[in-house]
């Protein structure tokens, strides 16, 4: 199977493309058995983390679930426990999973050899935007087919408009280069109108600003001077009341946030909130509790940790919570404390 780059924010290595054999060689990335004995080794605790985040349908656990047994991480390579998970992951929509099965019908891994199928879910992973691994690999998966001819017919246009929409640059100069002026011209036409069609959020991995459908809490006019801590962190407001308070990035967005452990698929925060009177040394006032709901699409359950009162002195009386956000997209997240309640919009991205 063609070696994955996605996901970049996971802490254990990936490996990388294969080197290039020559100028005129379209960029191919398989996986050797040599280069598989250097991927991870999980260990049962992993696999049943995993499974049971996968059993609840999180889709990101599926996928995750599914590489692991394609890549024998648990052990030997296990084809039709991957082709079991890889399944789940993309009929949940899962990018990488789409294209990891695009990989397994080209290289007939636990399956009949079939070009034809490779080619569908390859389509249906470079339609996703914005592109956070599985989107881009399927592009240029979808890519080599049209260049060869495999079940679809050879076609350098298409070819080089899915080339242009990927960070595959070497495969761009490769059918460019066989290429007449007059079929590039019309296949950055085909890629200019495939663009105008999938608006993307992200432009080369960085986000540009949330989307409008997002609707996300911004600095008010008169942003809360709250009793204490006076001091804002650097671009972050003040939101709330004197009831219940919490800081919060102008911008409305949570970029980069880390995981808990290397096998988790959420992306895990912590947040601080105030109250006027709180004291952590009361273990007699209420529980804070807090929950999520994804706004923009479907998603796995937003998990949290039980609150933790901490007291710092008299400037410094906060409540902190741990979250684990299942996707990134856009959430509502509302917190109660007693009959305080407060609640916010934030767009998270990687």
């Amino acid at each position: 199977m063609r070696q994955r780059f996605l996901l970049p924010f996971l802490i254990f290595p990936l490996l990388g493309p294969s080197t290039v054999a020559a100028q005129q060689t379209p960029l191919s990335t398989q996986t050797t058995s040599a280069s598989r004995s250097k991927l991870p080794k999980w260990t049962e605790a992993d696999r049943e983390s995993l499974l049971a985040k996968a059993q609840r349908g999180d889709r990101g656990a599926q996928f995750w679930l599914g590489a692991a047994y394609e890549g024998g991480w648990f052990g030997k390579p296990d084809f039709q426990e991957s082709l079991k998970w890889l399944r789940k992951a993309a009929a949940h929509g899962d990018p990488d999973a789409q294209d990891s099965l695009g990989q397994m019908y080209e290289e007939g891994e636990g399956v009949q050899q079939n070009y034809k199928l490779a080619a569908k879910w390859y389509r249906k992973a470079a339609e996703h935007v914005p592109n956070l691994g599985g989107a881009g690999q399927g592009r240029n998966n979808l890519g080599l087919l049209y260049l060869d001819g495999r079940g679809v017919p050879e076609d350098y246009v298409q070819a080089y408009m899915w080339f242009s929409l990927t960070n595959f640059k070497e495969n761009l100069t490769y059918a460019k280069a066989q290429m007449t002026p007059t079929q590039i011209l019309e296949a950055e036409r085909k890629a200019a109108e495939w663009k105008s069609h999938h608006l993307d959020p992200l432009q080369d991995g960085v986000l540009k600003e949330p989307p409008e459908s997002c609707p996300i809490t911004k600095p008010p006019a008169h942003p809360l001077v709250p009793p204490y801590p006076a001091e804002v962190y650097p671009g972050n407001f003040w939101f709330g009341s004197e009831k219940l308070w919490i800081n919060l990035p102008a911008d409305g967005t949570w970029k980069g946030l880390p995981h808990y452990r290397p096998t988790d698929t959420a992306f895990r925060q912590k947040l601080l909130w105030w109250h006027k009177g709180f004291d952590g040394r009361n273990n007699l006032q209420p529980i804070l509790k807090v929950n999520g709901k994804r706004l923009d699409s479907p998603a796995p359950t937003f998990e949290v940790e039980e609150s933790a009162n901490t007291y710092g002195g008299s400037d410094s009386r906060f409540l902190v919570v741990g979250i684990d956000i299942p996707t990134p997209g856009c959430w509502k997240i509302k917190g109660v404390f007693g009959a305080a309640e407060l609640s916010f919009v934030i767009w998270v991205t990687q």
